[in-house]
């Protein structure tokens, strides 16, 4: 009932879709992906998005719309997870996000970290290149 009321404040007071204020109260105002805190400061608020745990492009509209599906995430988890489909070949998708939605989330961490360190390597890359050019740059 809590819930209830908060989605509808955020909806009336800041204007917010169903499914982002949805995702907000859900998700506890922490990306459910990495955890980050997404009220702590402008910044990070700024980097809230909602993520489609199964992505609305593969499934229809009845799955894209429910709620189960609607996930508060960072800028970077929803960049990093993509598309990418959490859901395994053989299962129902309206089952698995009404009544296995943490095993969903779970998949989808395991697989935005997997996309994290590959993004490490290349930031590290990136500071490596950059640096040393700005380093060894004749004045």
């Amino acid at each position: 009932m809590e819930e209830e009321l908060l989605i509808k404040e955020l909806k009336t007071k800041l204007k917010f879709h169903e499914s982002i204020a949805t995702a907000f109260v859900v998700g506890n105002g922490r990306c459910e992906y990495c955890g980050q805190d997404l009220l702590r400061d402008r910044q990070e608020y700024a980097s809230a998005t909602l993520d489609h745990l199964l992505p609305k492009e593969k499934y229809d509209k009845s799955i894209a719309e429910n709620p189960n599906n609607w996930v508060l995430s960072c800028s970077c988890c929803n960049s990093a997870k993509g598309r990418y489909d959490v859901l395994k070949t053989n299962e129902d998708a309206n089952e698995m996000l009404n009544n296995n939605r943490d095993d969903l989330i779970v998949r989808a961490r395991k697989y935005i970290s997997e996309k994290m360190l590959e993004y490490d390597r290349e930031w590290i890359s990136a500071i490596e290149i950059l640096l040393n050019r700005w380093w060894t740059k004749p004045e």
